[in-house]
């Protein structure tokens, strides 16, 4: 399995990590069984812990596959350190012989420098709520078919009617 982190994710923020399930003969494979992942965490008496109930958590089967972190996830908590851990395992198939296969995946959490004098966020005023209420996008896109159909319909009439009553010349 290949795998592809971006940088060190700040605390609170989120992590894509993209997973790639290479076949012997250099292409791309498909694992027979849904890949899972677990994410641990180190204490600070130095032992790894599953951390924020993330126990093989059950991936979609795809020859690549993006696990996105974010939220608890990636937060410092009390009795641990900065350091996550992400265990992925899958089954492959080895000449007819199903293989249990496992990656450690290993990253820490940045934390954010608080500058002399920055404004304390955590006690700010939550956002106030947008003036425009939600639009459904799956509607808009159903009236925009719609509106699409009635007017090739027009069309279909117009040239289904013949030129002497169509539009008029310039």
């Amino acid at each position: 399995m290949s795998v592809n982190i971006g940088r060190s994710p700040i605390q609170g923020g989120a992590l894509s990590v993209s997973l790639c399930f290479p076949s012997d003969d250099g292409g791309i494979y498909l694992p027979h069984f849904p890949p899972r992942w677990t994410l641990y965490a180190k204490t600070l008496q130095n032992t790894w812990e599953v951390f924020n109930n993330r126990l093989e958590v059950p991936l979609h089967p795809a020859s690549q596959i993006n696990l996105l972190l974010s939220g608890e996830d990636l937060e410092h908590q009390t009795g641990f350190s900065l350091d996550r851990r992400i265990l992925v395992e899958w089954v492959y198939d080895s000449g007819g012989e199903e293989i249990m296969a496992r990656e450690f995946i290993d990253f820490s959490i940045r934390l954010m420098p608080v500058q002399k004098g920055a404004p304390d966020w955590s006690t700010a005023p939550p956002m106030p709520k947008p003036e425009r209420p939600y639009v459904d996008p799956f509607e808009v896109m159903a009236e925009r078919v719609t509106s699409m159909a009635n007017t090739l319909d027009r069309i279909a009439t117009l040239l289904e009617s013949g030129p002497e009553t169509g539009v008029a010349d310039a």
